[in-house]
């Protein structure tokens, strides 16, 4: 349905926003999907999927992405919406 197609390009455009975040974020440390991988205690695949936007670490996960990448977030760690870098 067309409110089904709505909602998934809405998931789309976060899970862009935390990708394209955490692509910089590596970029500008000079850092490596590896590397965050071996940092958050899960595969690389898994960090793979969270780079193209596939998929998005929930709950205790992005609270140590966040903190893995030196990251700072407004009121609601589990809202995308409201990251913000330091």
């Amino acid at each position: 349905t067309e409110y089904s197609n709505y909602l998934a390009r809405q998931r789309v455009n976060r899970n862009k926003k935390l990708s394209d975040l955490i692509r910089n974020t590596l970029s500008e440390r000079g850092q490596n999907q590896s590397w965050l991988a071996e940092q958050l205690g899960v595969s690389s695949q898994a960090v793979s999927l969270y780079v193209q936007g596939k998929s998005k670490p929930r709950g205790e996960r992005l609270n140590k992405l966040l903190s893995v990448l030196n990251l700072n977030y407004k009121n609601k760690p589990n809202s995308l919406d409201e990251l913000v870098e330091e």
